[in-house]
């Protein structure tokens, strides 16, 4: 016997065309949306990054940073964070961009183990079901960051889409805490 399987359509949070749909199951609409497999995505000037899925982050707003003396230029400095003093980092001046006005402190982990960029922009849940996984194109990977990035994501694999650079965090913090 057969089931009946309805299409429904739905807008996903990174603007996926119209054409996209999922398969009804039966699943009630909240059984749905915690389905899909998310991650959070963020970027700096024209490069976008995707973080692992699962990782705990935090936005924080309107904080004001210690600043440790003598420290590189890509050590922003430290914030209390729950009782912890998390490290922050900015990667606007090693990748030859200005450093923005207005940012937040993008908290990446959770307790002692995390660590912090800023960012100009709010960071963005990325509905991984939309990506497709794409070769690594070499000259979309800043230098800097080659050691960091993992993988590269397309929108449903499309050529024109912006790329996603999927980094790892924690390769991406040993190596900023080891720039001198």
């Amino acid at each position: 016997m057969q089931a009946n399987v309805n299409v429904i359509e739905e807008t996903l949070p990174i603007g996926v065309n119209d054409d996209s749909r999922i398969i009804d199951t039966g699943a009630s609409e909240t059984e749905r949306k915690w389905s899909r497999i998310r991650a959070y995505g963020f970027s700096l000037g024209h490069f976008n990054f995707l973080l692992p899925q699962g990782l705990f982050c935090e936005l924080i707003a309107h904080v004001k940073l210690a600043p440790l003396p003598n420290s590189p230029q890509h050590f922003s400095g430290l914030v209390a964070v729950r009782g912890n003093l998390i490290p922050v980092y900015t990667l606007h001046g090693l990748l030859d961009m200005p450093t923005p006005t207005k940012t937040f402190v993008f908290v990446m982990g959770n307790g002692a183990k995390s660590a912090a960029l800023l960012v100009a922009e709010k960071p963005e849940m990325v509905d991984f079901n939309a990506l497709q996984e794409v070769p690594v194109n070499q000259t979309e990977v800043p230098d800097l960051l080659h050691s960091s990035v993992t993988s590269c994501y397309k929108l449903d694999g499309k050529e024109e889409s912006k790329p996603w650079l999927s980094i790892d965090h924690i390769r991406l913090f040993k190596f900023l805490s080891g720039l001198v």
